[in-house]
């Protein structure tokens, strides 16, 4: 059977990139992943509500280029939400970031959700961020 399966991570924080990347090594070339990111224009200009978050997370963006993920600079408001989609099917959507900071100590939560409405509901609000932004490629 050849399954093609989509995910679309909408992920704010610099925090979560080092595991993002080691997904990205280990998924299949069928997977489209699409990392989200809130900023301006080009890599030297993002920019975030927390520096060291912006900083961690320019570090990962040309190896996530080289893997083949694409990068979108969200240009419209602060985005904090955090988002996942999978197939339509599945969907995550909260104010957790995908780190032990966010579930042991910040006491952060996300709604998981198997409610196809739902999952189709919120990849609409992505693509509708995603018009909202800029992809960066390298150079």
């Amino acid at each position: 059977m050849n399954e093609t399966y989509s995910w679309k991570f909408s992920i704010t924080s610099g925090m979560a990139w080092a595991s993002m990347l080691e997904s990205c090594k280990n998924a299949k070339k069928s997977i489209d992943l699409e990392q989200y990111i809130f900023g301006g224009g080009s890599i030297e200009r993002t920019f975030a509500d927390i520096f060291l978050a912006d900083v961690l997370a320019k570090m990962y963006f040309k190896r996530l280029l080289r893997q083949g993920v694409r990068i979108f600079l969200y240009t419209g408001e602060i985005l904090h939400s955090k988002s996942i989609v999978i197939d339509d099917h599945w969907a995550s959507l909260g104010s957790c970031n995908f780190d032990w900071l966010s579930f042991w100590i910040n006491y952060e939560l996300n709604v998981l959700s198997t409610n196809q409405h739902f999952a189709v509901e919120l990849r609409s609000i992505f693509l509708q961020d995603i018009e909202k932004s800029e992809e960066i490629f390298l150079t």
